[in-house]
């Protein structure tokens, strides 16, 4: 019998919220091909250090960490991505209960690893 946890993505998101990522103002590395994917979907992409990433909005509450542009709902609560289908590369590497995951999940006030 299956005895560890079950993480549901769609009322957790903790991924998708940047807790100290760099840059502060962008989130998830960017090819070029998906630079230009996302500024057609008309998501921010921000250019640091000859690289570009996806990039982030506040949330109410300073002592909350910003999210992926993409993210809607709420970290913890009913969420989902809004461009799951066309998602950079390096979202669809991250696994689902990896220690990235659960990580994240820890950053959030969520549980962790």
């Amino acid at each position: 019998m299956w005895s560890e946890p079950i993480y549901e993505c769609e009322q957790c998101g903790a991924c998708c919220a940047n807790h100290g990522s760099f840059p502060a103002t962008g989130f998830v590395f960017l090819t070029k091909d998906e630079s230009k994917r996302m500024k057609r979907l008309r998501l921010s992409v921000v250019q640091a250090s000859g690289n570009s990433f996806l990039g982030t909005r506040s949330r109410a509450g300073a002592e909350i960490a910003p999210v992926c542009v993409a993210f809607r709902g709420d970290v913890g609560g009913k969420c989902h991505c809004s461009i799951y289908t066309s998602r950079p590369r390096a979202c669809r590497r991250f696994e689902v209960g990896s220690l990235l995951c659960r990580e994240a999940r820890a950053a959030a006030g969520l549980g962790g690893p």
